[in-house]
């Protein structure tokens, strides 16, 4: 897998379509661990995110995923998910230890009731191979009920219900692998030929993992209708 260090990229990492997550500042010696966020909760506001009460990005819009890992220092911290420009808490992740060189995803999201909840995921990228792509399907349409996925008109995973990988430990948060190339991508409804999302022409590069995110809101508009974002693993 392609590393990039993200320290060299100027120390912030930039989330789709919105402003960018701040690297804590771990000196030239300092461990450090890896963060990749995804606001992917259609009912809640734009965010800002704190670690230990420290604000460490700049304003997040629902639907935005980052474009890579942010390197932060290694440690324990609780994180808060709090309305822009306020101080209205949305969610937050308990403290926890990140490890050195550890590789996390911060996931923002509604559950069915429509209320805001953050998790952390550990992000296991050891098996990833330079003969496959790899890839993981993450549900975040709240208000929709199970679906399909299908790559190439084949059928990889059946009857995905919102959010079901947040207490399925390991299995829905694990990368799996797949042919590289270039790839169309379909949501449809569970064991219907009803089309929910797609993606075509998606380039997923050997050695590379990705996260398929259905996200948005059934009858939302504009940005918030469901759609499908491929996120490369990056840092």
């Amino acid at each position: 897998m392609r590393l990039k260090s993200f320290l060299a990229l100027g120390a912030v990492a930039c989330v789709t379509g919105v402003g960018c997550m701040k690297a804590v500042d771990t000196g030239p010696q300092s461990p450090v661990s890896y963060v990749y966020l995804m606001h992917v909760a259609p009912r809640a506001p734009a965010v800002e995110i704190y670690f230990d009460g420290a604000k460490v990005s700049d304003p997040i819009q629902p639907g935005a995923i980052s474009t890579s890992y942010s390197a932060i220092a290694a440690g324990n911290f609780g994180v808060a998910f709090k309305k822009a420009g306020g101080d209205s808490l949305v969610a937050e992740i308990p403290s926890l230890n990140y490890d050195s060189a550890g590789v996390y995803t911060l996931l923002l999201y509604n559950n069915q009731a429509g209320e805001g909840k953050a998790v952390r995921i550990k992000d296991n990228l050891s098996n990833i191979t330079l003969d496959k792509a790899y890839y993981r399907f993450f549900h975040m349409v709240p208000n929709l009920g199970k679906v399909d996925l299908y790559i190439d008109g084949s059928l990889q995973q059946e009857e995905r219900r919102p959010a079901d990988n947040i207490d399925s430990g390991d299995f829905f948060n694990q990368f799996l692998p797949y042919t590289y190339g270039y790839h169309t991508i379909q949501v449809k409804a569970s064991g219907k030929d009803s089309l929910i999302a797609q993606a075509i022409d998606v380039s997923m590069v050997q050695g590379n993992a990705y996260t398929i995110v259905l996200k948005g809101l059934v009858n939302g508009n504009g940005a918030s209708v469901p759609s499908i974002t491929v996120a490369r693993a990056i840092y």
